[in-house]
Parts: C-alpha cells; structure tokens; sequence
C-alpha cells in the first residue's frame, strides 16, 4: 500500500534521513515522537503535499503527488483547514464536486455523517464550531471518498470521551475492511486497543518500529513527548 525509499523534509531541510518503511493493508500505525521530530513532515509527504528530499514514497504503486496515488489517501490535518464561512454541508458538497462523478456517494455521505455525530451542526457556519467539531469534520471530509490510506494529525486533539470513541470505532472498522491507517499522537494510550505497530521517530530517524506490545515508553530517549493532554473543547450532543 505505502511504500517509502526517500529522505523526507522540506527545501532546505531534511528532517527524516534515507527512510525505508512499508505500510501494509490492514495496518494501524501509531506514529510517536517529540515535537519537531518530522511525524507532521512524514504524513504531509505521504500525502503528497511535500516532494521527498531524494528517493521515492508511493502510494499504491504511484508516486505519492499523483492523482492515482490522492485516491487512494485521505489526510486530515491537525488543525483541519477548513473556510470559516461555509457550514460542513457546504463542505461535503464542494468535496463531493472536487471528486470525479461517483467517488463520493450518498450513502458514504449518510454512513459519516451519522457515524461522526454531524447532524446537528452540519448548517452552522464553521467559525461557530468548537475544537472538537472541526475535528470530527475534517476526519468526515478525509472519509467520504472511501480512502485505503488514511492519514491523521492528532486525531484525538479536542475531542471529548464519547468522540474519541466514536474516531476509535471509525479506525477500526476501516481496518476491518481491510485499509490502513497513519496515526501521529502524543495520546498513543488512547489507540491501544487498535494500533497493531507503533513507530518512533527520534533524531532524524525511527528509534522503534515494531508491535505495540514491544514498545516500552520508559526505554525512549529523554525528552521524547508523551501523554500530552489536550483540552477537551467537543460539542456532542
């Protein structure tokens, strides 16, 4: 599915050197570092919004900036860019016309919709919205085309306990059926039950890439972030 042979970064800077990693189907990565560490440059990189420093990171056999490879891929930022004056509705409709006829279906629309709790909020204006629901917006857009890849900033920031359930559950479905997902979190605990690998960035490079349950957070290297908390800010109904 993901396949990286590349030094990732940004013009002037590499930040992740000579990278060899591999994303399978039906894989959960939990992706943990310390702030700086690159975990934001690697999923912006698989997205294909930053050029590899050198090498190749494919999606699905395709260069990561191509279009074959964004259709397969879906990201959500952390926070969700989003255009203050359009309610969610709004939103939904421009991604379903930004997609080619079909991708987006109704019933895709109907499943996230009511997964993620939207009901309620979907004519609001988006500069109305708490932390929380823009959140829980974001990871809906990324979701209506049916994605294999999903990729997520912090999925958990803002979110109440009843959301965080409801992204969990989301997760794991999508695993179920077969996809994969990219989580970078300073929250790693609150995927445990999903995660089936943890990757750890460190000085320039991954310090652990392996099973959850060979991953001892007292072994990182002092410094490394961990159980950040993030304010609670959803609107749930």
């Amino acid at each position: 599915m993901l396949e990286i042979n590349a030094s990732i970064g940004f013009p002037g800077r590499v930040v992740l050197r000579e990278v060899a990693w591999q994303v399978g189907a039906g894989e959960a990565v939990v992706l943990v570092g310390r702030n700086g560490s690159g975990k934001t440059t690697l999923l912006r990189s698989v997205a294909g919004i930053l050029a590899p420093r050198g090498g190749s990171v494919t999606v699905q056999g395709s260069p990561a900036h191509d279009q074959r490879s964004r259709a397969f891929t879906g990201f959500v930022p952390d926070p969700p860019p989003l255009y203050e004056e359009l309610s969610p509705w709004e939103h939904i409709e421009l991604v379903q016309r930004l997609w080619s006829s079909g991708a987006v279906s109704e019933e895709s629309v109907d499943h996230v919709v009511a997964a993620l709790r939207l009901e309620s909020y979907l004519n609001q204006r988006c500069d109305t919205l708490s932390l929380g629901m823009r959140k829980r917006l974001g990871i809906a857009l990324a979701l209506l085309h049916g994605p294999d890849l999903l990729l997520l900033d912090e999925p958990f920031n803002g979110l109440d306990a009843a959301s965080t359930r409801r992204v969990r559950a989301l997760l794991a479905a999508h695993v179920e059926r077969g996809g994969a997902f990219i989580a970078s979190t300073h929250q790693p605990q609150l995927l445990e039950s999903v995660a089936t690998r943890v990757t750890v960035i460190h000085d320039g490079a991954f310090f652990y890439d392996g099973d959850p349950s060979g991953w001892d957070p007292a072994l990182l290297p002092e410094g490394l972030d961990e159980d950040d908390e993030d304010d609670e800010d959803d609107q749930d109904d």
